[in-house]
């Protein structure tokens, strides 16, 4: 919660940026840990950071932990407000690698 917080602001959110691995810790979060705030604001997160166009090493970074297979598996999450952040996500990306 408390990066969450931290990335609304425009200085959180280069301060998060500069963070070397902040994409595969997030990642982490969402595929391990079972409380789904915890999943639902690192989805958050990690969409806000994979816009950051001064930053395109974070869009890699999560093309490379997360790849279209493994969002399609955990999209298929039991928990609604997950399942729909993920589909954001894939959708997200798929904007994202068509603009790069």
């Amino acid at each position: 919660m408390a990066l969450y917080n931290v990335s609304i602001n425009e200085q959180g959110m280069k301060f998060l940026c500069q963070k070397p691995g902040i994409i595969s810790k997030l990642a982490f979060i969402i595929t391990n840990d079972l409380c789904v705030e915890n999943q639902e604001h690192a989805l958050h997160l990690i969409q806000s950071l994979a816009y950051e166009r001064q930053h395109p090493n974070l869009l890699h970074e999560l093309l490379e932990v997360l790849p279209q297979r493994t969002l399609q598996e955990l999209s298929k999450t039991s928990h609604p407000q997950v399942q729909q952040g993920i589909l954001e996500l894939m959708s997200d990306i798929m904007h994202l690698t068509r603009e790069v």
